[in-house]
């Protein structure tokens, strides 16, 4: 009975449509770089009211494996760089983005060539000795999960919502077969009630992040992070609890 009041309550209680990308993970939690070769934290979402997670409608989703690299120190000749993981032809999104230093370069058009077979680039530096950062989408299985937590008093608990291998995701054109979420355990599964958490792994042989671990200010242009959700604009009483009951 008290979960079906909650979830009337739900229904009825004024919302807006506050889809979960990276400037929320940013605004309302944090992000951070993973760790290849490990299940490792990419964002972190802390509910300032209660959140629901849209079940049926598309999720947008391309995370590019980051590289670095340093360009020669004679100006003005081509030159050839080789990217260690599986570099992937897209229907998604650009390919591969290049900045220099904290310099926009641009996609693949802006590159001297790409060659997907051999996962290089070449690209003409007029200065020397110049910091390349590299976002580019990699068609190398990984693992990506996305889950909810309790706050940590009272012990932490965990439940899935989401997870895809980005290998079949960043290949598939997702403008033709979108990711959806489905919620099939509960109708509350994907309600994140206040103070509660939204957080995002990655498992994967390359690192991923939304910006570049020398402080120049660049960011992967090509990323793609999108979750349909809702917040509600008044308190639910009781949410917390049933949600939690719900999950055991």
């Amino acid at each position: 009975m008290a979960q079906n009041n909650v979830i009337k309550r739900l229904r009825e209680v004024p919302s807006a449509t506050k889809r979960l990308n990276v400037a929320r993970f940013r605004e309302e939690g944090k992000v951070q770089a993973t760790t290849a070769g490990e299940r490792s934290l990419l964002a972190k979402f802390e509910a300032p009211a209660a959140t629901g997670l849209v079940p049926g409608q598309r999720v947008d989703l391309a995370l590019p494996a980051y590289e670095s690299f340093a360009t020669d120190g004679t100006a003005g000749n081509v030159e050839t760089f080789n990217l260690a993981h599986d570099l992937l032809d897209s229907p998604n999104t650009d390919n591969i983005v290049v900045w220099e230093g904290s310099t926009y370069v641009g996609g693949e058009a802006a590159l001297d060539a790409v060659d997907y077979a051999n996962d290089t680039f070449d690209y003409t530096d007029d200065g020397t000795n110049n910091t390349l950062h590299v976002y580019y989408i990699s068609g190398e299985s990984a693992d990506v999960e996305l889950v909810k937590t309790t706050p940590n008093a009272g012990g932490k608990s965990t439940q899935p919502l989401y997870n895809a291998n980005l290998a079949l995701v960043h290949s598939t054109n997702q403008s033709e077969q979108p990711e959806r979420l489905g919620f099939s355990r509960s109708p509350l599964q994907g309600v994140v009630p206040t103070d509660w958490a939204v957080e995002l792994y990655v498992d994967a042989s390359y690192q991923v992040r939304f910006s570049d671990p020398d402080g120049d200010g660049t960011e992967p242009t090509n990323a793609l992070l999108s979750f349909p959700a809702r917040q509600s604009q008044q308190a639910i009483s009781g949410l917390a609890a049933t949600v939690k009951s719900d999950m055991e």
